[in-house]
């Protein structure tokens, strides 16, 4: 569904991760909450570094809030901007059962 928001090898592990579906949820979402789609570009490009992080290590898809998640997450927004690093902080206090009526809270609890 986005894999035209990916480039070279980014976009065959996008397209072969098993997380795939959560991605297309996220982008979904965003698009239906009228996001920039630098800022949709740019949930999505983290998903996949996540769902890339968790492979690497062989760990399922944690919930929200873990210890896993808490030092993903302290680990990515070692000197990044400080609207990206809101992004990440938010997803690890997140719900992790998204809200019915899309709000932001259901979405950052779709990208984990």
């Amino acid at each position: 569904m986005f894999s035209n928001w990916f480039s070279g090898d980014e976009c065959g592990q996008y397209c072969t991760s098993p997380h795939k579906q959560r991605m297309d949820q996220v982008g979904s979402s965003l698009l239906e909450l009228r996001y920039a789609n630098e800022v949709i570009r740019q949930h999505l490009h983290e998903w996949l570094r996540f769902s890339r992080h968790l492979e690497e290590r062989g760990l399922l898809l944690p919930a929200p809030g873990t210890d896993t998640v808490r030092q993903y997450v302290a680990q990515r927004t070692l000197g990044i901007s400080a609207s990206r690093s809101r992004v990440l902080r938010a997803l690890s206090e997140s719900s992790s059962k998204p809200t019915n009526e899309g709000s932001f809270a259901g979405v950052l609890a779709l990208l984990l």
